[in-house]
């Protein structure tokens, strides 16, 4: 009779809670990975906005006019010896 109550007393491992703890291990590498996309993509919008606003900048630097219509060369050789100073070439 004892050996009975010895093994009702005995709990037995539930393998739900093995799967959920593996589960919760996969949800949270997946945030984790999910977070770093994200992050990877807002850089990559960043970059995309100040090379956009970079091309605005020299658009409207190389179309500007003098007051008789013709182009502005100091302003285009300005734009030109930043370029130089910026790329170090």
């Amino acid at each position: 009779m004892r050996r009975k109550e010895k093994n009702k007393k005995r709990k037995r491992k539930d393998p739900l809670k093995d799967i959920e703890a593996a589960a919760a291990e996969v949800t949270a590498e997946e945030k984790e990975k999910a977070e770093k996309e994200q992050e990877a993509q807002l850089a990559h919008q960043e970059q995309i906005k100040a090379n956009k606003k970079q091309r605005k900048d020299d658009r409207r630097v190389l179309t500007k006019k003098t007051k008789r219509g013709q182009p502005n060369l100091n302003s285009q050789m300005g734009m030109i010896l930043s370029k130089l100073q910026k790329g170090g070439a």
